[in-house]
């Protein structure tokens, strides 16, 4: 993953310099192929303007309501999971009137609340399903609706707090020293807004490096874009 090189520092791209200097030097015909999350690339571009490695950039599209739905179905196969979708309430909006069996008209309209709360993105739909999965007392599954992440629990937060989650949005995964020396912030206000994200799991904390959770990727990348704040965000209409 080509973003993994990148580090919100001075000399941060460094690694993806060597990487283009071993590119240059390489004269057996190769062909190449790195991904890179559209923030960080944002990032890449702006720090590093010649940077030209990349002779073709594919854009990933969002997935379709049926290819999340194909998705969330096999994944259940494969754990040997059987999801009831018989009780759960489906908002009249999302409601496939199309099918003749509630359970069907349900299971549809699930897969049409996770491809809009996801934005097609199938990593987040798969973790927003999981979660709205619940357990009951005969120790069956049942379906529940997925959780609608809301963003007006950022309102009014600091600054502060909205540069730690930026730095974090652009790497991905970052050790507390590279975001202090990236925002050049007093090491006790880094921390305090961590906990604060961590406390409301917007962030978590994996061998010493944070990254954003998934959940709630796309109600803060949203929410970073609003307040240009981030590059390449693709902004939801209200």
């Amino acid at each position: 993953d080509l973003h993994l090189l990148v580090r919100p520092i001075p000399g941060g791209i460094s690694g993806i310099a060597r990487l283009a200097d071993l590119h240059d030097r390489i004269t057996t015909p190769l062909t190449w192929g790195l991904s890179v999350d559209r923030f960080a690339y944002q990032l890449i571009t702006r720090l590093r303007s010649d940077f030209t490695l990349a002779d073709h950039v594919i854009h990933l599209r969002p997935w379709s309501e049926e290819q999340i739905g194909e998705f969330v179905q096999n994944r259940c196969e494969l754990a040997e999971l059987e999801v009831d979708f018989s009780k759960v309430k489906i908002p009249r909006q999302y409601m496939d009137v199309a099918q003749d069996e509630i359970e069907d008209r349900n299971r549809i309209g699930i897969y049409t609340m996770l491809t809009a709360l996801s934005r097609g993105n199938p990593s987040i739909a798969i973790r927003l399903f999981a979660d709205s999965i619940t357990i009951a007392e005969d120790g069956s599954a049942e379906a529940t609706l997925p959780a609608n992440r809301d963003d007006q629990l950022f309102k009014n937060r600091s600054i502060n707090l909205l540069l730690v989650l930026r730095v974090i949005a652009q790497v991905e995964l970052i050790t507390f020293d590279d975001i202090v020396s990236n925002l050049h912030f007093e090491p006790s206000v880094i921390t305090s807004s961590l906990q604060c994200a961590m406390q409301n799991k917007w962030v978590e904390e994996r061998n010493g490096r944070y990254r954003i959770s998934w959940p709630w990727f796309r109600v803060i990348t949203q929410i970073l874009g609003r307040q240009n704040l981030l590059a390449g965000v693709r902004q939801e209409n209200s």
